[in-house]
């Protein structure tokens, strides 16, 4: 059964209306039917063959420009895209760096040699892109970075390490920050590059780092003489570059998780109606669950009223600001509070097609990366609420 839709006071054009159903007319006939591989590996390749799938029939970056592969969609077109997706139980995407992200970054800092050989790769998934920005004791500093890079000729000589690089260990190319010069007048944002470094050579060398899940998404990675062969945009204008990079890091994020959220509340409301029907929970817990689903419910409501609210603001013109910390501190507790629900009733029922188990591992991270919650707060206080900074 498919989960509710929210009821959302909206009304959508007649052009949205045909994106929203011939998307959902192709999902309906192209989503896999059959479970993601349980191994890491397997379940990789499962997701690199659908984005591939995704990208033949012209649905993989669809904000992008027609003139690069993609649809040109706007923001509410993206919001549809993102539920469609959800609520059809889509696989994920394997390369979300690089379609999210580099692509992105690349139209707007990349050469037209650069675009022609890189983003049809991106979109297909025939090449996964990482991006090298934390290093040990920079934090949620970026320029506090060390890594460090010297000019020959017309490449870089990469030394140095990064941390916490998703997608390290299958990427095949990265988009790496370096200092290639001292800060001018003490400013720290001058004097740093954005190179393309690929990792299939022998000044690289890519150590997994295991996750609580025991998985291996991130990578710590050491530079020692490789080779850059090109930069991003111009040297010594990476800090530009960086910032188009979290600029499009922050403009998909959100839109779908609203959806997303709901579909796994309907697998929790479904299984717990089997666990009351077998008798293997008390009507008590039964009353309880329902109570805790309800209210995550009309979070998850909440939610997608500020994500379709984002989408118009965008729409507009306008841009997210600060507002994107509170939408990143909202999901990604709500997430949390989601997982840890599937995970009660799953452990009490005893089977369940979702990993719940999995699910809330993965869910501990979301308060962490893309800029911890407490930096998140912090954000919010000084830039929303005007509150004077700590001394």
């Amino acid at each position: 059964m498919r989960p509710p839709r929210l009821d959302l006071a909206f009304s959508l054009t007649t052009t949205q209306e045909s994106f929203r159903d011939e998307l959902r007319a192709w999902l309906g006939a192209n989503v896999p039917r059959e479970r993601e591989p349980d191994d890491e590996v397997g379940r990789f390749a499962f997701r690199r063959a659908w984005q591939a799938r995704l990208h033949a029939a012209g649905w993989a970056g669809i904000s992008w420009p027609v003139s690069y592969g993609g649809r040109g969609a706007g923001p509410i077109e993206q919001f549809l895209y993102y539920e469609e997706l959800a609520w059809s139980g889509a696989p994920e995407i394997a390369d979300t760096p690089g379609l999210l992200i580099m692509g992105p970054t690349l139209m707007v800092h990349g050469t037209d040699e650069q675009k022609a050989r890189y983003l049809p790769r991106i979109l297909g998934a025939e090449e996964i892109w990482c991006q090298g920005f934390s290093e040990p004791g920079a934090g949620s500093d970026l320029l506090a970075l060390r890594c460090a890079a010297r000019v020959d000729g017309e490449r870089l000589i990469v030394d140095g390490e990064k941390l916490w690089t998703t997608l390290g260990p299958v990427a095949d190319q990265n988009a790496v920050l370096l200092r290639t010069a001292a800060p001018v007048d003490g400013k720290r944002h001058t004097g740093l590059t954005m190179a393309i470094v690929p990792h299939e050579q022998p000044g690289v060398r890519v150590i997994p780092l295991r996750q609580i899940t025991g998985e291996h998404e991130f990578a710590q990675i050491f530079f020692e003489g490789a080779v850059a062969p090109e930069t991003i945009g111009a040297v010594g204008d990476g800090w530009s570059v960086a910032l188009t990079i979290l600029d499009a890091e922050r403009a998909d994020q959100g839109f779908t998780d609203h959806a997303r959220l709901l579909s796994m509340l309907h697998e929790v409301r479904e299984l717990t109606e089997r666990a009351a029907g077998d008798g293997v929970l008390p009507q008590d817990a039964v009353a309880e669950i329902r109570h805790r689903t309800d209210a995550l419910a009309g979070r998850c409501q909440l939610l997608a009223e500020l994500n379709l609210g984002r989408a118009l603001a965008t729409e507009r013109g306008e841009r997210m600001g600060s507002w994107g910390s509170f939408l990143k501190l909202y999901w990604s507790e709500l997430w949390q509070a989601v997982a840890e629900l599937g995970l009660d009733v799953a452990g009490q029922r005893g089977h369940a097609d979702r990993d719940w188990a999995r699910e809330y591992l993965l869910s501990k991270a979301a308060t962490i990366y893309s800029g911890s919650n407490e930096v998140q707060r912090g954000i919010l206080a000084t830039r929303i609420l005007g509150l004077p900074r700590e001394r």
